[in-house]
């Protein structure tokens, strides 16, 4: 993810400016792509899911996903430190 160079020709380049959401896969500009990691909360419903937040109950994912801000403002995640 980011910018990258792709070949148009032996000596002319572009920038790749796009990219795609891990999460649901729209195409946004790079720039509104942030890294972030998945967190799944365990509970037994959703009624439970603030103690289950209190209590730790929660996985954080180690892989580095890169999502939109509509699936940052809908999902749990953590933020990576750039």
């Amino acid at each position: 993810m980011g910018t990258r160079r792709i070949g148009l020709s032996r000596t002319r380049f572009r920038r790749v400016t796009t990219g795609s959401c891990d999460s649901c896969g729209r195409e946004e500009p790079a720039e509104e792509l942030i890294s972030v990691r998945r967190v799944y909360i365990r509970a037994e419903s959703w009624r439970d899911v603030p103690e289950a937040v209190d209590e730790g109950d929660i996985d954080v994912r180690g892989d580095v996903e890169c999502w939109c801000f509509a699936c940052r403002s809908q999902y749990p995640h953590q933020p990576v430190d750039p």
